[in-house]
């Protein structure tokens, strides 16, 4: 990423308290924007693998922050369909990466993948966002 674009991203990102307490942070791969995870143990459901809903939390901030970067334009996730591969195990560190497949006008969807830092697949999704227009 840009710096400027990375810090403008960055600035918004962690004015959510939701985002910071979850611990997500940018990556710095210049090629494809990425989002990073560092499992905790607050992470982590009943049976010691993270939580689904933190896995889909970070699949929405991905392709949320895509979408974002890509129109200027603030949106809104209408539909997210995830596909849970593997498990991921407190220590382990997540990255989440994703690429737009269809992007229209109001409407746009987007590829997502978690994997571990060592590129094993952790889960995969599809999502449809709708593009937010400023009022006229």
């Amino acid at each position: 990423m840009r710096n400027g674009e990375e810090a403008s991203i960055q600035s918004t990102l962690t004015r959510s308290k939701f985002f910071t307490t979850l611990g997500f942070e940018l990556g710095d791969d210049s090629v494809e924007r990425q989002l990073l995870l560092k499992v905790r143990e607050d992470h982590l459901n009943l049976n010691g693998t993270i939580h689904g809903g933190v896995i889909a939390t970070m699949h929405d901030n991905i392709v949320g922050m895509i979408v974002r970067c890509e129109t200027n334009l603030n949106c809104v996730t209408v539909d997210l369909s995830i596909h849970y591969v593997k498990p991921a195990f407190k220590g382990e560190n997540l990255c989440a990466t994703g690429t737009i497949i269809n992007d229209g006008k109001k409407i746009v969807m987007v590829d997502s993948y978690i994997r571990t830092m060592d590129g094993v697949l952790i889960s995969r999704s599809t999502a449809t966002l709708k593009v937010l227009y400023p009022s006229s």
